[in-house]
């Protein structure tokens, strides 16, 4: 409970981001844990020490079932219908995307498209504690020039960076090595 929780949601580039998420803080020779959707189950983790930080990749299907867990990080890509034969309505999948939030405090964060039309509609309606942090794919045209990763100029990619540019400017996280690793 003392370590840091950065977890990823979203309808898509969930996994590429949080993976790309735990390479960049490795770069930064820290002692990250890709755990959740990707990666071993984050309570099978050995060797935990105060400084280890987990990167966890959550699904929709985790976050519905979840009650107690708590990010200190919330990221919520992007939002658009998908596994409605679970959540039978869509507005259930986007709730269940903002459980992310529910027991998060003011010293936490969100990262989340404020401008994405689902996404400004649920923060209205939900009483996010959080210092929320606006991310947007313009992000990304601040780098662009540095990125010769043609994997990563799809539309796709260029919003999920934007959230790794974001989070990477509130963990104080060195753009040259987080250039290093989007490259590589």
């Amino acid at each position: 409970s003392k370590n840091k929780i950065i977890t990823i949601t979203g309808t898509n580039g969930k996994s590429t981001t949080a993976k790309l998420l735990s390479l960049i803080l490795n770069e930064h020779k820290k002692d990250s844990r890709l755990c959740g959707n990707i990666g071993n189950p984050i309570l099978l983790e050995k060797k935990i020490t105060p400084k280890t930080i987990f990167v966890v990749e959550a699904s929709s299907y985790q976050l519905a079932y979840s009650k107690i867990f708590k990010a200190n990080y919330a990221l919520i890509l992007n939002i658009s219908p998908d596994h409605l034969e679970r959540h039978i309505t869509f507005l259930n999948y986007v709730k269940s995307k903002f459980k992310l939030f529910k027991n998060q405090t003011n010293k936490d964060y969100s990262f989340l498209n404020s401008q994405d039309k689902y996404i400004k509609k649920e923060i209205r309606s939900n009483k996010i504690k959080s210092k929320i942090i606006s991310v947007n794919s313009k992000i990304f045209n601040n780098y662009k020039k540095k990125i010769n990763n043609q994997y990563f100029f799809t539309d796709g990619n260029k919003e999920n960076l934007s959230f790794i540019f974001a989070i990477s400017k509130i963990l104080n996280l060195k753009k040259n090595k987080i250039l290093k690793s989007i490259n590589n």
